[in-house]
């Protein structure tokens, strides 16, 4: 997707969908003009295969005064909102508060563009939209319309950010952390103009090491840097990181540094997580490799700090 920053005839545009820029293949593009919710195809954009592993720009980190973390890094956080009668991805309002009164204050949610370029708490309007909205039209995204008027799973309650601000103000030692699917830093702007009296409680995942200082520009401090997405070699984010103020490291274990990465960045203190695992013994097995918790969809504490299961 590629947004108008001016009106014809003049044009300036920019490519916002982030992912799509890490991703070998042929990629068609749309002219949309925000203002008009106008479309038009404009061809396509083509990304060659990465050469070599991109290093990293001289790095901003210095503008970024060290911020107090808001709240503890803790050793579980819910993913997708966590899990409820053993379903996972439900990002709604009943699998929120089952999992707060679990024990959780730190919920990642999945966030997602509706057909009107709305954003929908939803992992994906593949499979995803067809298990939890069994009786929707599936031939396409809904509207925020639809989606808000379709009928959930086990009567489930879905959200948008008006919900989730309402519920967040409900809960006041709640936090969330952000996965936004596509034009993540277009989401941001819109979570900051919708729910800017809990922004400080809202904790972005940032996909790309030069999106830093844009995020910090909107107002978000706490920024967990997830790397699934990112293509830039190890030292390049040791080093990004060690400079950094950052809420927290999140990674995928089967990378093939994930060794070196808990390592080092356990020994300067660096919160990090790996992604996602739900058996009670995990949470042992990922500490001993130098993680400071997992992302989860069934896991939580007892009072005594016990890991436990669903």
């Amino acid at each position: 997707l590629i947004e108008m920053n001016a009106k014809p005839p003049v044009i300036t545009a920019a490519i916002n969908a982030d992912r799509v820029l890490m991703q070998e293949g042929i990629w068609p593009l749309q002219l949309y003009d925000p203002g008009t919710g106008l479309r038009k195809s404009v061809g396509s954009l083509k990304v060659l295969p990465a050469r070599k592993p991109i290093a990293l720009p001289p790095a901003p980190a210095q503008q970024w005064p060290a911020v107090a973390a808001a709240i503890p890094a803790p050793r579980l956080i819910a993913h997708a909102g966590g899990g409820l009668d053993s379903r996972p991805y439900l990002n709604s309002l009943e699998a929120l508060t089952h999992n707060y009164d679990l024990g959780h204050r730190v919920f990642e949610l999945d966030f997602n563009w509706t057909r009107d370029d709305q954003i929908a708490l939803i992992h994906d309007w593949d499979n995803t939209w067809q298990t939890l909205f069994p009786q929707a039209d599936h031939a396409q995204a809904p509207a925020m319309s639809e989606f808000l008027s379709a009928r959930m799973v086990d009567g489930q309650t879905q959200l948008d950010l008006p919900r989730l601000g309402q519920w967040l103000r409900k809960h006041p030692d709640a936090y969330v952390v952000t996965d936004i699917h596509a034009k993540n830093m277009l989401g941001l702007q819109r979570i900051k103009a919708e729910l800017g009296d809990v922004q400080a409680r809202i904790i972005p995942q940032m996909y790309h090491a030069f999106r830093y200082p844009e995020i910090r520009a909107l107002g978000f401090e706490q920024i967990i840097f997830t790397l699934y997405a990112s293509s830039l070699d190890t030292q390049s984010i040791l080093d990004f990181v060690r400079k950094t103020p950052l809420f927290a490291v999140t990674l995928n274990p089967e990378r093939v540094d994930a060794g070196t990465l808990l390592h080092e960045l356990s020994a300067s203190k660096i919160p990090t997580y790996v992604h996602t695992f739900n058996k009670v013994g995990d949470m042992a097995q990922f500490e001993s490799q130098g993680a400071h918790g997992l992302y989860t969809d069934f896991l939580y504490l007892g009072k005594d700090g016990t890991v436990l299961h669903q």
